[in-house]
């Protein structure tokens, strides 16, 4: 496996002001994707270690978020409703 980082822009919300942040895909220690499975109310979570694997999950509805390195706060990166 290559080990490829790249950037990903996310838009951040504090109270009624939302800005974006860009960060690096090697500043994340793992990536979680928490969401439902397709037309029903039951949960899943999954961790993953590559933002690549996580991003090409066809997610029905659910969000995508890094856990950073250097905090360990969670940061959403993709939200998904249907």
């Amino acid at each position: 496996m290559y080990n490829v980082s790249y950037y990903i822009r996310c838009i951040i919300q504090e109270g009624s002001v939302s800005k974006h942040k860009t960060y690096l895909t090697t500043e994340f220690s793992k990536i979680i994707v928490i969401g439902f499975y397709y037309n029903s109310e039951k949960k899943f979570r999954k961790e993953y270690s590559d933002f690549m694997t996580a991003d090409c999950i066809n997610l029905w509805k659910g969000k995508v978020w890094g856990v950073l390195k250097t905090t360990g706060k969670r940061v959403l990166l993709k939200s998904v409703t249907n």
